[in-house]
């Protein structure tokens, strides 16, 4: 599967299996390994992310010299950066200097950054976890909740499922606002960058004749509980049939609910809005 953007990618979580058994000190890595798994369209595993720059170095880490990163260690950003290096993703080590510049990198949704955030000067209602020490972070893109600009990002410090699960799936919302107090009028702003946005091969448009629509239509299966409403986030784009091919309906603008109709395959949810005769539109697995 080709990942056209990193909001669309699996997030990943430092409590994994697969990241013991430095799971505490693992927020970078499970950064690194994030990014690293949407440009390769693969999957890999956080500890072994670690494992990737043994023998490199020396890395001066909180005044401790380190060759590579062992295990239950903390990592900075040059090791990240090497860590990503070696997944097939040159990265390199700035320092941000504004929410432009951060919005220049990741706007296009193809090109996430890990950056180090101070959690204490982030509202616990924002964070959504009681850390408050220093904290990496993965900005995936751009976003616009309640009329405030901001960004998505993948904050690694939750369970997998569960008690301590992040309700957003990976994608908690800061607003530009949050990130000028917590973040760019701190210092440092160490942040680990790919040297270069993922490419993604343009994708010819399908064809969306009567044909193809009917096809569409006699594929999607019809749960026991058709007709009943479930939820869709703010930020979510609807498609016209089920894949991110096919043209946009809508982009959610708040948290809504839509009557469900049916499921395509790969999980794409026929759907109609209740409150308006839309039609039939489809919304993406993840919503």
């Amino acid at each position: 599967m080709t990942y056209a953007n990193a909001i669309s990618a699996p997030p990943r979580f430092q409590w994994e299996v697969n990241s013991q058994y430095s799971q505490s000190w693992n927020c970078g890595p499970t950064s690194v390994t994030r990014i690293a798994c949407f440009y390769r369209d693969t999957w890999y595993g956080i500890e072994a992310t670690r494992k990737t720059i043994a023998g490199m170095g020396p890395y001066n880490v909180n005044g401790e010299q380190y060759y590579g990163a062992p295990a239950r260690t903390p990592t900075n950003a040059w090791q990240q950066a090497d860590m990503l290096t070696k997944r097939g993703v040159p990265a390199s080590v700035r320092q941000i200097q504004s929410l432009d510049e951060m919005h220049g990198l990741v706007d296009s949704g193809k090109r996430p950054i890990v950056v180090g955030i101070e959690m204490s000067r982030v509202d616990p209602i924002v964070r959504g976890h009681n850390f408050t020490g220093w904290h990496a972070v993965v900005i995936l893109g751009p976003a616009f909740v309640n009329g405030m600009k901001g960004v998505y990002i993948n904050d690694p410090n939750f369970a997998v499922s569960g008690w301590g699960s992040d309700p957003t799936r990976g994608r908690r919302f800061y607003s530009d606002a949050v990130l000028q107090g917590a973040w760019i009028h701190n210092t440092p702003r160490y942040c680990v960058v790919p040297d270069k946005a993922k490419y993604v091969p343009p994708v010819q448009a399908p064809d969306l004749t009567a044909g193809v629509e009917m096809a569409i239509l006699t594929n999607i299966t019809i749960p026991g509980d058709t007709g009943r409403l479930f939820s869709v986030r703010a930020g979510v784009t609807l498609r016209k049939g089920p894949g991110a091919t096919y043209p946009a309906h809508w982009t959610t603008t708040g948290p809504v609910s839509y009557r469900l109709l049916g499921f395509s395959p790969g999980g794409w949810v026929a759907a109609s809005n209740p409150n308006s005769p839309t039609g039939i539109f489809f919304v993406p697995p993840s919503h």
